[in-house]
């Protein structure tokens, strides 16, 4: 990365980083289960003891068109809950939101970066919700936060 420079540098982290959006949708999330903000979308959580504070994801009619189910499934109805339940445990039982900033900065800055690359192909499309699933990064999950890569 450090031949990338100017224009090209500000294309890759426009195109691939917007770490402003992720944390604007798990503090929302964090404020409608602590009762700190409206919760227009009736997000609804269950507690479980392994598992924390986790978020029902909502279904889609499957009578819907292939439009509006994409649209609903981009929704932050839907986003919302599923971008939750890819944190682990360690971080949606925080009680404090400052405390909870600053340790879901510390873990997705620890999270694997694979922007794409031309002529390389990354083992996922580089989501939180690809990473969840990935054997290699699975310690993060159980409150390490070293970086992996």
């Amino acid at each position: 990365l450090n031949s990338i420079t100017g224009n090209a540098w500000r294309r890759y982290l426009c195109y691939h980083f917007n770490e402003d959006e992720s944390d604007t949708s798990f503090c929302n999330m964090w404020k409608i289960l602590h009762c700190k903000t409206s919760n227009d979308l009736k997000v609804e959580f269950v507690t479980r003891p392994r598992l924390g504070n986790i978020a029902k994801i909502p279904v889609c009619s499957k009578n819907s068109s292939a439009f509006h189910r994409t649209a609903y499934e981009n929704s932050f109805s839907v986003m919302g809950p599923k971008l939750w339940n890819s944190i682990p445990y360690h971080l949606n039982s925080i009680q404090d939101m400052d405390l909870f900033k600053m340790r879901l900065t510390e873990f997705l800055m620890s999270v694997p970066d694979t922007p794409p690359v031309r002529g390389y192909t990354p083992a996922n499309s580089n989501s939180l919700l690809c990473w969840r699933k990935d054997k290699e990064a699975s310690a993060l999950w159980s409150g390490h936060t070293r970086r992996l890569y």
